[in-house]
């Protein structure tokens, strides 16, 4: 089958936790932005994992009528975490390829303008990632099974001094449904930290891809995030995201990189737990 006369189309698939009113401005300032010619095209579906506040009625109200292909909001009515929530979204999408957006990140029209004018169909659209206003460039090298690492695991020198990294990103990615179901792409049931599953599957099996020109989305981190709260007690969700990536069927060719990626996760986790440590601690003095 030649690919390249297949529609595309796209699912937005946003998670919210206690994030309406981003995702509002988010949803509207998509509306203004995107060409007019794709939004028939695109579906928007939404997560809430059991908010404080029960939005759904109110925003399949107001935007359930605009041109989009479909417009959804489903809710967990228990808390299960962003890893079973993006996996809830997987089931119910409908498209040729997907995206993620965190409830407080921004998504970028641009990218989504470029994404339906590209003329190939590729397994996976990336680009470079753009975090709190700094890019984040890939390095690039001879893509095989120890190297394809430099395309998605990206450090981009800010100063001789200082190397930054970006540990396993979704955010950035637009993936072709057909290879999401053909590599039983998805994300740990325990997810807290980093999406290193998905992230292998991705890096691994990905035959054809593109290098945007434009973010997907702009994401914000913050120390104070969830995500960014790691305490010992902890450390049992990393040892079962591992475990989950281990019990991947990857080939024997690959282990050598799933070891490389596995140790990075955890030395990464290690130094979030240290730095939340320190920067608790200066803001307990700062307070006192």
């Amino acid at each position: 089958m030649n690919n390249s006369f297949i529609q595309k189309n796209l699912s937005v698939l946003v998670l919210c936790f206690n994030q309406w009113d981003l995702i509002d401005d988010l949803v509207n300032t998509f509306l203004v932005e995107t060409n007019p010619e794709y939004l028939p095209l695109i579906e928007f579906l939404i997560c809430d994992d059991c908010s404080l506040y029960d939005r759904r009625m109110e925003f399949v109200t107001k935007y359930s009528l605009k041109p989009f292909r479909r417009f959804c909001v489903f809710r967990n009515f228990e808390n299960l975490g962003p890893g079973q929530s993006r996996n809830r979204l997987l089931s119910i999408q409908n498209s040729s390829h997907f995206c993620f957006v965190d409830g407080d990140d921004h998504i970028n029209s641009l990218a989504i303008n470029e994404f339906f004018e590209c003329v190939s169909f590729c397994d996976i659209y990336q680009f470079p990632f753009l975090i709190s206003g700094k890019i984040f460039k890939p390095r690039f090298s001879f893509r095989n099974a120890f190297n394809s690492i430099s395309l998605y695991f990206s450090p981009h020198t800010y100063s001789r001094r200082n190397v930054q990294y970006f540990l396993f990103p979704s955010c950035s990615r637009i993936i072709s449904s057909e290879f999401s179901s053909s590599y039983n792409y998805r994300y740990s049931k325990v997810r807290l930290f980093e999406d290193i599953l998905p992230y292998a599957i991705a890096t691994l099996k990905c035959s054809t891809f593109e290098l945007m020109r434009n973010p997907i989305v702009f994401v914000e981190f913050s120390l104070e995030s969830r995500s960014r709260c790691i305490s010992r007690k902890h450390y049992i969700f990393l040892f079962q995201s591992l475990r989950d990536l281990w019990r991947n069927a990857f080939e024997p060719a690959n282990l050598l990189f799933v070891l490389n990626i596995s140790i990075c996760s955890i030395v990464s986790v290690i130094i979030s737990h240290l730095r939340y440590n320190i920067y608790s601690t200066f803001r307990k003095k700062l307070m006192q």
